[in-house]
């Protein structure tokens, strides 16, 4: 638990730096502990980079961009046939500029968190049918919940990958599913379908 929690300070750390001028560094693995993680631990885990990506995908299209993940990205932590496959796939990696989700994002930039759902939240170990050679922590969808001017708003991320700089956006998830435009007391809000979460008050 000692190696989790520092690794998790280190997340923290890392992630309120990570959009600084230049381009990022290569993420590197968390370093989660060989005995697994908890419920609880995968909570604190999955809620250490929730502010940090809030905050980079009110940037818009550019925020989109500084998150996703590319194929020299992931060297090193995932199997090269694995990373073959990803690069055949044509999934579109640029948003184009005139997408109105990103319009959406900007309008909503100073908003409040107040809670977070995640869905298919998992510790992935080296060689499993993922890919990846290293231990981390993947979301398949996330749903952030902020506030506004009074109202309260929900957009689902899909397929985020957990680094020391916070969280990534995984390059095999379709540009059209990655980010939801944000939407003002989005449906999923009542229903709260989560792995773990933290619910709005």
């Amino acid at each position: 638990m000692r190696r989790l929690r520092r690794a998790l300070e280190l997340v923290a750390l890392t992630a309120a730096c990570a959009h600084g001028s230049g381009p990022p560094p290569a993420p590197a693995p968390t370093g989660l502990s060989p005995d697994g993680a908890t419920r609880e631990s995968l909570t604190r885990a999955v809620e250490s980079g929730v502010r940090p990506l809030l905050a980079t995908l009110e940037r818009g299209r550019d925020g989109y961009r500084a998150l996703r993940m590319r194929r020299h990205d992931l060297v090193g932590w995932m199997r090269p046939e694995t990373l073959d496959q990803m690069q055949r796939a044509r999934v579109g990696l640029v948003p184009g500029p005139l997408d109105p989700r990103w319009q959406s994002w900007a309008a909503r930039r100073g908003s409040e968190l107040v809670g977070w759902c995640a869905r298919g939240a998992r510790q992935v170990e080296p060689g499993g049918r993922e890919g990846f050679v290293v231990r981390t922590i993947t979301v398949d969808r996330l749903l952030l919940v902020a506030e506004r001017g009074g109202r309260r708003w929900g957009a689902w991320v899909e397929g985020l990958v957990l680094t020391r700089d916070g969280w990534r956006l995984l390059p095999w998830v379709p540009v059209d599913r990655a980010v939801e435009a944000p939407r003002w007391d989005h449906a999923d809000l009542s229903l709260w379908d989560c792995d773990v979460g933290r619910r709005p008050p």
